[in-house]
């Protein structure tokens, strides 16, 4: 995923922007600097209960900085029988762990939900 760093601070916690919004994350590796990455994004497990399928736009958003949260709205690309989801943010692909079972037809429908604990891993290719 591209992204901008638009803040960071020593212990880690970055503010970011995106093609589809802008959110939060814990910074894995040295404090971040401002400017342009190409990050993975960690999310943690998120229940099927957690979430809804909705008519939205894709997008990003910080829920609450403190718990490093973000709401997030995407599109189901994949879903596979243990559990994992490849979900569309913009340009990307993000995996996602999940628990529960599955809205039915769920592949290529929007769904949203909130995730705390976001990671971010930064890599160069």
């Amino acid at each position: 995923m591209q992204i901008v760093v638009t803040k960071g601070d020593r212990d880690g916690l970055a503010f970011f922007s995106c093609a589809v919004g802008e959110g939060v994350g814990r910074w894995m590796g040295s404090p971040p600097s401002q400017g342009e990455w190409s990050v993975e994004l960690e999310l943690p497990t998120v229940p099927w209960s957690r979430i809804s399928v909705v008519d939205k736009a894709v997008g990003i958003s910080v829920a609450d900085p403190a718990r490093c949260a973000v709401s997030l709205v995407a599109l189901v690309e994949a879903c596979s029988s243990d559990g994992v989801v490849a979900l569309r943010l913009g340009d990307g692909v993000t995996l996602v762990d999940t628990e529960g079972e599955p809205a039915l037809g769920v592949v290529g429908k929007t769904i949203e939900f909130e995730a705390a604990g976001v990671r971010l891993f930064p890599y160069n290719i």
